[in-house]
């Protein structure tokens, strides 16, 4: 296959992507009827299929070796190009949100997820970085299995991997209760980047308080860290812990929720909106591992549209 091929081949990926026709069968998307123009006069759609099928993006005869040291070595080259670029071509605000994506595929890999809280409830599990104003996705890591030699909590491990290239920017990153703690926040304040998440009620770093009245609030601070409890309703109580917000301020009517509370509300869904430019699980089952590799690509293609429209 020839380098213009190949580029042909991306190249209508993307334009896939850009008509957000991630559900829409392959073969209408030839169709005289129901496709785009574009598609007939760039490539037939065999030839189309048939790169799919078999385009890989590393040599098989080396695999074994390499799997041992790099799970993701099928497609590690690729992502950490695009990632490269993503960083090159863009710089963030100063609000970013660290959040779990799952790319839909029924290929078998071994860290294919199943996650009945998803829409799409199988696929492979990414956490992603992103800017909170245009969601614009600035680092991905795929989630590959319990990794021994990590000596931190998930969450902590993740968030520190993901801001490592905007540590000491006075970037602030937003996250839920999967990935906070106060062992994350003192190491982000270490870095020179701040924090706003909540913390499930569990956590032991929680002081123990009375029962709050609806739309109540308790205030704690710590060196750098505040914390609020916040009654929401009877019989639910938001916990949030924050390194940008000072003293008691709450809203003077209404709810009266604390500045923090709103805060995070207001910059939680940086990476929820790429969820929906995502191909659908059913494009791609099956054994073999190119499956996983196709399915990957396309969602990195359909990542890379939302992109450049910024």
């Amino acid at each position: 296959m020839a380098d213009a091929e190949l580029d042909i081949f991306l190249g209508l990926l993307h334009l896939r992507g850009v008509m957000n026709a991630k559900n829409f069968p392959l073969d209408l998307l030839w169709s005289d009827q129901y496709g785009c123009q574009a598609f007939r006069q760039t490539m037939p759609r065999n030839r189309f299929r048939q790169i799919k099928s078999f385009i890989r993006f590393d040599c098989r005869s080396t695999r074994s070796e390499r799997i041992k040291e790099d799970k993701f070595c099928m497609m590690s080259w690729v992502l950490s190009r695009f990632v490269e670029n993503c960083q090159k071509a863009f710089i963030p605000d100063v609000s970013l949100t660290v959040d779990e994506q799952l790319f839909p595929t029924k290929a078998r890999c071994r860290f294919t997820q199943y996650m009945p809280n998803k829409p799409d409830k199988f696929g492979i599990k990414f956490w992603i970085l992103a800017e909170l104003s245009s969601k614009y996705c600035l680092n991905l890591k795929p989630y590959l299995g319990k990794d021994e030699e990590r000596v931190t909590s998930l969450g902590t491990h993740v968030v520190m991997t993901l801001m490592e290239p905007y540590f000491g920017r006075g970037y602030n990153v937003t996250m839920d209760n999967f990935f906070r703690s106060v062992e994350l926040a003192q190491k982000l304040l270490d870095k020179c980047t701040s924090l706003v998440g909540t913390l499930r009620l569990n956590r032991r770093e929680i002081p123990v308080s009375s029962k709050l009245t609806t739309h109540d609030s308790i205030f704690y601070s710590c060196d750098s860290l505040n914390l609020v409890k916040y009654q929401a309703k009877p019989t639910k109580t938001a916990v949030v812990l924050s390194m940008l917000h000072k003293g008691a301020a709450c809203q003077t009517d209404g709810k009266r929720k604390p500045e923090a509370v709103l805060y995070y509300n207001e910059n939680k869904c940086g990476v929820v909106v790429h969820a929906g430019f995502h191909v659908s699980a059913d494009d791609y089952k099956g054994r073999s591992s190119t499956m996983a590799t196709c399915c990957l690509l396309e969602h990195i293609g359909h990542s890379r549209c939302f992109d450049t429209h910024i």
